[in-house]
């Protein structure tokens, strides 16, 4: 570009906090090799350091069964504890898998509300580029472009506001001086002031007396902004300034869908439930499991202590998903491609159409179906494919489809390319002359079918 905005030079890292890890491609018989140890020993995001406390307590205390068990010293031979622990391994499977399942729904949530932000904010970019006419008045153009600004200062406003407040707020002084930075490169000293006031714009976020700004202002701009292109009169139509108005205000809505994933925690008493019977359950089943496993169960409680903690563990981070560990939603890297396409959008305004079908030329997709292979006849490679292949007899490139119906006198006649014949219901053979277009498609008339057979079977 000859002329870049300066509202977008901004310099963001790309320090993305959501875990990506590799997937297979295409599946084999050397997936298991290949793909299973890269995800197995990934350390970024992994959930095996987290529970390196639960596991070791678990397999301590199967050492400790096998040379001191309480159950075999004090119990009669004929007591069967596990057969209660099976009922309690149960309901803690039922309950940890309930708010696990429950956790992963609302981390889908919070991408579902993440992208209704994104596509908000580029709804309104777009109706500035288009439900306003920038000709009426050189004010106009300076108007879109502060409003395509705007948006960008409302999306990273809602991030430190998410990133600061909350049950997973940062702590980190670092992250908290890169949030306020970011809004500070998009926003005047005006501005800036309205937003943090009563403090100098030199200060950082980690020192601020405010924690975060009201995402309601910059709304309150966009809408002031708006009305004052209204009174230059520059929108196209009435209805587009209703949707203009419209799109502001789900885009504060949808900041607030935002909000209430990143506050909305399971129960206190819950919570307390689930850690409670998991600690109990866990902590004592090396006891219960010693006389049968003997030597292998430190291995086996490692087995279990690691999945019903891990469970637990992924739950914990899936239910606050706005923050700044690494399995968190990064909103700062989904800013980036909401920069570039608001971006697009106020350079390509002036773009015209190109037009390849002219008045001589209709609208004609033949060639484009052929390149994109829509027209390759499809491969007969199964079994039933060959043998449906041998079987239909040859008819020099005639279609093998369903014809329409057609009467003749009381009877109904079924056309069928396949056979060349037109054969009524009653079974007699139709005598009516062949259409021009069929007639040239068939090399030689089949006999007609006999008596109780059906056209095109027989």
């Amino acid at each position: 570009r000859a002329q870049p905005l300066n509202w977008f030079l901004c310099v963001y890292a790309h320090n993305t906090m959501v875990v990506k890890y590799p997937a297979p491609t295409e599946s084999s018989n050397l997936t298991f090799l290949t793909h299973t140890p890269r995800v197995l020993f990934r350390k970024r995001g992994s959930i095996i350091p987290q529970l390196v406390p639960q596991v070791s307590i678990a397999v301590g205390l199967s050492m400790l069964a096998l040379y001191w068990n309480p159950l075999t010293l004090y119990l009669d031979e004929g007591a069967g504890p596990s057969d209660a622990y099976v009922v309690v391994g149960f309901l803690v499977c039922f309950l940890t898998a309930f708010r696990t399942q429950t956790a992963y729904q609302e981390f889908c949530k919070a991408i579902n509300a993440v992208e209704d932000t994104l596509q908000e904010s580029r709804k309104l970019g777009l109706l500035v580029c288009t439900a306003l006419d920038w000709d009426v008045s050189p004010e106009i153009k300076p108007i879109a472009r502060r409003i395509l600004r705007l948006i960008v200062v409302q999306y990273f406003v809602m991030t430190e506001f998410l990133g600061r407040t909350g049950p997973n707020k940062t702590t980190l002084p670092k992250v908290m001086d890169r949030m306020r930075e970011d809004v500070r490169l998009i926003t005047g000293p005006q501005e800036f002031d309205l937003l943090y006031p009563f403090e100098p714009r030199t200060t950082k976020g980690s020192q601020s007396v405010h924690s975060h700004a009201n995402a309601l202002k910059v709304t309150l701009w966009i809408q002031l902004m708006l009305m004052d292109a209204a009174k230059k009169k520059a929108l196209v139509t009435q209805p587009s300034f209703n949707l203009l108005l419209d799109s502001n205000m789900r885009l504060y809505e949808a900041f607030w869908d935002l909000n209430l994933v990143d506050k909305n925690q399971f129960p206190l008493p819950y919570v307390q439930l689930v850690k409670l019977l998991l600690i109990v359950y866990v902590f004592s089943y090396p006891f219960v499991l010693e006389p049968s496993c003997q030597g292998l169960t430190p291995v086996a409680m490692a087995i279990i202590a690691i999945g019903f903690f891990g469970c637990e563990e992924v739950a914990g981070i899936l239910e606050s998903p706005f923050g700044t560990d690494a399995n968190d939603i990064d909103l700062k890297d989904y800013g980036a491609g909401l920069i570039r396409d608001l971006e697009v959008l106020y350079y390509n305004r002036e773009t015209k159409a190109e037009f390849v079908f002219d008045d001589e030329v209709d609208l004609d997709f033949a060639d484009l179906m052929e390149g994109l292979g829509y027209n390759k006849p499809r491969s007969r490679s199964s079994m039933f494919g060959r043998v449906a292949k041998e079987a239909t007899p040859e008819t020099d490139g005639a279609s093998h489809r369903k014809l329409p119906r057609r009467e003749t006198g009381n009877a109904e006649v079924i056309v069928s390319e396949a056979s060349g014949l037109f054969h009524s219901a009653s079974g007699s053979v139709d005598t009516a002359p062949w259409p021009p277009r069929r007639k040239a498609a068939m090399s030689e008339e089949p006999p007609p079918p006999l008596p109780g057979q059906c056209a095109g079977l027989g």
